[in-house]
């Protein structure tokens, strides 16, 4: 998921929340973000389950960049509220966690999602 912009981030994170309000599904959300930013469609999708993890308060397993990470935890406090917000933090937590059994550790992922909590 190299080389994405804010823009994008911040389509992704609109698109998603009608996703999320079931008023576009998730195949034609993701096609939308590809349409309107450029982005692939699977990171289109990446981010679309991303934010609907967070919205659950599930751990998620695809990594977005710390720029979409601090953008849709803000977002989120925002438009669904502080509790809605410390659930997506607690979510991103979970991520860091999965993530470091894999790959590494997501320090600043980490440091983002606690300014939440």
């Amino acid at each position: 998921m190299a080389n994405i912009s804010n823009a994008m981030v911040q389509c992704a994170y609109d698109v998603g929340k009608k996703v999320y309000s079931c008023s576009i599904g998730r195949v034609d959300g993701s096609i939308e973000i590809a349409r309107q930013t450029g982005m692939d469609s699977g990171s289109a999708q990446d981010y679309i389950t991303v934010l609907l993890a967070m919205l659950d308060g599930t751990v998620y397993k695809r990594t977005i960049n710390m720029y979409a990470t601090e953008y849709y935890l803000s977002n989120i406090g925002t438009d669904f509220g502080i509790d809605a917000q410390k659930k997506a933090a607690y979510a991103t937590l979970e991520h860091v966690k999965y993530y470091r059994k894999i790959h590494g550790y997501l320090k600043s992922i980490e440091g983002i999602a606690k300014k939440y909590i």
